[in-house]
C-alpha cells in the first residue's frame, strides 16, 4: 500500500469517526434542533466513501483525483477541529 494512499485512508477514517462523535454529543444536547444530525451525517458519509474509493481506486486515480480528495479531507478535518476545540469550548464555558 502507498503512504499516500494509506494516509489518505486513515484520514478519511479520522474524519468518519469525528463526524460519529459530533452525532453522539449532538444527540445528548437538549438544545439540539431536528437539522442538527445532517452536518455530522454528512461528515461521516463523506469521509466514509474518500476512504473507500483510495482504498478501492487508487491505482487508477488521476492525480488531479487524489489532490480534490485531499483537500476535501483537509477541509473537513479543519472543520472537525474548529468544532472541537472552538466551538465546544465556548459551550461548556457559558
Amino acid at each position: 500500500m502507498d503512504p499516500l494512499q494509506l494516509f489518505l485512508v486513515i484520514a478519511a477514517l479520522l474524519v468518519a469517526v469525528g463526524g460519529g462523535v459530533m452525532l453522539y454529543r449532538g444527540s445528548r444536547d437538549p438544545q439540539m434542533t431536528a437539522r442538527g444530525p445532517y452536518v455530522p451525517l454528512a461528515m461521516m458519509a463523506i469521509g466514509l466513501m474518500i476512504a473507500y474509493r483510495v482504498y478501492a481506486d487508487f491505482q487508477t486515480l488521476e492525480p488531479m483525483d487524489v489532490l480534490i480528495m485531499f483537500l476535501f479531507v483537509f477541509a473537513l478535518a479543519g472543520l472537525l477541529g474548529l468544532q472541537f476545540l472552538i466551538v465546544d469550548k465556548n459551550k461548556r464555558g457559558k
